[in-house]
């Protein structure tokens, strides 16, 4: 409404030659621009305007207005740079008078004037800033400052207290010099404390690893703030097509970390239960996933059931990994030695690796070979206005086309990210193609806990980590070519592409070896608030999507950054909140 009165009260004025400083923003003061939005006024006599935001990738430009004897004013969006196009047109003809590029800020207001200098020549002006746009970060670095003080000033307090305390202590249980103590023997200064490599190097014990349960925290406690609206920033909303953001993030290192879990349940498992019992059980929680799954996407509704689905993906990347592992799997956790075969003990198993190997020679098989009406072969785009609207219906290329024909148009996702940018066609995210990559990654979950078993040295663990994030960074950064749009195989999320299976092990692989130096090495961290989230992670997940409508986790807003961060850090902060007093009463949802 504030919008249309705007436009209303500019046209009622008329705006050529009039759009000062002074009526624009009087107006906008007593109005507003929504979240990512911006007015962007060009004054002008017979001229029209076309745009396109920078982000679409060969997107033809469209039309956003035409006046005659006033001004065009069109709100733009603040996401990405957006590229405009002004026109001049008369009766016989149009051509361009000016265009560029322009990265408008939130809630400002733009103007460009098109001057004529009397000799049918026609120019213009530099945009200028009418009303100066809003900082609309600062709720989420008032978020991240409050974050980080929780998790960093009961450290500190701590540190603080055992300082005075061992001070205290000390004073009054040393010896005076000349004395002898009780035992008869003389005092003497406590030896010196381990240096920090001294202490990464120390063998580690076989208890639980606190990172990986606060990896899996993290992931999931992010998750839930993106879910409920991520504070409205495009960031912690997925990207419309190739490219990566927060969000994108997420769910790919909760299937990493999957893996990880697997190895582990599975080490100790395997030595009291025989290969068809653990086969019985892999099957059984793997339905169990599947069905929970089918349930959170409106079962109740038949004739529209989404049949993919993030737990769906959880299941049956989970059933093939576990079952690879149990039945290819050779065991070789041969006390260390200092022969060079060690060094490749952990990566040994050639019969597992012959097994993804074979999976993703289909996949690429597939996504290349596959005759997809109306689309080149290996076709990667968004399809819709995409590629000058070349291939309008082929929306993820054969990725689309398999979920289409199997599951229908009714039972896929109908609202894929690509929609408000490219127009694209009906596509799922979480489709059939894309669990073959999620496979792959959960493997390289489950390759990061057999190197933390394998070796005992906390050096050890830290150094293959890295070489593993390097080298998956690598693969990634070499098949998009370093680029967002132009590689062999971009980054892209919606289609779970290769290039985005490395960069999310490579990620996952960094934040890993991040947790568990801070939180199992040098202990700096104990992983709070994340540690228990992340031991409770399914019932969250559950939780957060039956009750995301419902207060506290949903609450009237205006919609603006700072009211969608608060509502969202209250859901999410409710949602930990759960997770401690879980922990404290030993209560734990496991599948």
């Amino acid at each position: 409404m504030s919008l249309i009165l705007l436009f209303t009260t500019l046209s009622i004025f008329g705006c050529v030659g009039k759009v000062s400083s002074f009526n624009v923003a009087d107006i906008f003061k007593n109005s507003s621009v929504s979240r990512d939005k911006a007015l962007f006024v060009v004054n002008g006599t017979d001229i029209l305007l076309r745009g396109v935001s920078s982000n679409c990738y060969h997107c033809v430009e469209k039309t956003y207005g035409v006046m005659h004897d006033g001004c065009i004013s069109q709100v733009v969006d603040t996401t990405y740079p957006w590229n405009y196009f002004v026109i001049k047109k008369d009766s016989l003809k149009e051509y361009a008078v000016c265009n560029g590029s322009y990265h408008f800020g939130e809630q400002g207001i733009y103007q460009l004037d098109v001057i004529d200098d009397q000799q049918e020549k026609f120019y213009c002006n530099q945009i200028k800033i009418i009303k100066k746009p809003s900082f609309s970060n600062l709720p989420l670095i008032v978020l991240f400052a409050v974050l980080v003080s929780l998790i960093i000033v009961p450290k500190v307090g701590l540190l603080i207290y055992r300082f005075i305390y061992l001070k205290v202590t000390r004073h009054l249980s040393t010896p005076r010099p000349g004395y002898m103590s009780l035992d008869g023997n003389e005092s003497s200064e406590s030896s010196a404390p381990h240096s920090t490599v001294d202490y990464i190097n120390k063998p580690i014990k076989r208890n639980r690893v606190k990172s990986i349960d606060t990896f899996r925290g993290i992931s999931i406690a992010v998750m839930i703030f993106v879910n409920y609206g991520g504070g409205g920033y495009y960031f912690f909303s997925h990207s419309s097509w190739n490219g990566l953001t927060v969000a994108d993030l997420l769910f790919p290192w909760f299937i990493f970390i999957m893996g990880s879990s697997i190895y582990i349940s599975m080490h100790s498992l395997r030595k009291k239960l025989s290969k068809r019992k653990m086969t019985v059980k892999i099957i059984y929680r793997s339905f169990k996933l599947l069905l929970l799954g089918l349930f959170l996407n409106n079962g109740f509704d038949l004739a529209n059931w989404r049949l993919p689905g993030v737990l769906q993906r959880f299941a049956i990347s989970y059933f093939v990994v576990a079952l690879v592992f149990l039945w290819f799997d050779s065991p070789n956790e041969e006390s260390e030695t200092n022969s060079w075969k060690n060094m490749f003990r952990d990566v040994w198993f050639p019969f597992q690796h012959i097994v993804m190997l074979l999976l993703l020679t289909i996949y690429l098989l597939i996504i290349y070979l596959l005759n997809v009406p109306g689309c080149p072969k290996g076709y990667f785009g968004p399809g819709g206005d995409g590629d000058h609207g070349a291939y309008e219906k082929c929306t993820g290329g054969a990725s689309g086309y398999v979920d289409r024909t199997v599951f229908g148009l009714n039972h896929i996702y109908k609202n894929p990210t690509c929609k408000s940018l490219y127009n694209c066609f009906t596509y799922d995210p979480e489709g059939l193609l894309g669990t073959i990559p999620s496979i792959l990654l959960t493997y390289l979950g489950l390759q990061a806990a057999r190197t933390l078993l394998f070796y005992k040295s906390k050096n050890g663990h830290i150094i293959r980590w890295f070489i593993w994030s390097v080298l998956l960074g690598a693969l990634a950064v070499g098949l998009c070519g370093g680029t967002l749009n132009d590689g062999a195989i971009p980054i892209n999320k919606n289609l779970w592409s290769l290039s985005y299976i490395f960069a999310m092990g490579s990620t996952a692989y960094l934040l890993l070896l991040i947790c568990y130096v801070l939180v199992d090495v040098l202990k700096w961290w104990n992983g709070a608030p994340f540690y228990y989230a992340g031991m409770n992670s399914i019932l969250l997940y559950c939780g957060h999507e039956i009750f995301e409508n419902y207060f506290p986790f949903n609450f009237k807003n205006d919609d603006s950054h700072a009211q969608l961060t608060i509502r969202c850090s209250v859901g999410t902060g409710v949602w930990l909140i759960v997770s401690y007093v879980c922990y404290l009463q030993k209560i734990y949802l496991k599948l």
